[in-house]
């Protein structure tokens, strides 16, 4: 079973569209659990990759359904999240 993310491009940096996404997501009452900064990583070890950030989101409303749904429909639909890279 293949993931399926939807994807497209933003016409801002990766920091301006953190940014943004960070503002939507807490708009509409999603908590952020977790981002994770792949490019900042890499630079505390000496290493250089093109910015790259990983944001997990969700809600108990759409997210609560997913935990007692079976484990291939969980899965496949949680969690929520957003891949930003230059």
């Amino acid at each position: 079973m293949e993931l399926f993310r939807p994807s497209c491009t933003s016409p801002h940096s990766v920091a301006e569209t953190l940014t943004r996404l960070e503002e939507m997501i807490r708009a509409r009452g999603l908590k952020l659990f977790a981002q994770i900064d792949h490019s900042g990583e890499a630079e505390q070890v000496g290493l250089k990759i093109q910015p790259a950030q990983v944001l997990t989101f969700g809600g108990p409303k759409a997210g609560t359904p997913l935990m007692i749904a079976p484990p291939a429909t969980r899965a496949r639909f949680a969690p929520q999240g957003a891949d930003l890279a230059r």
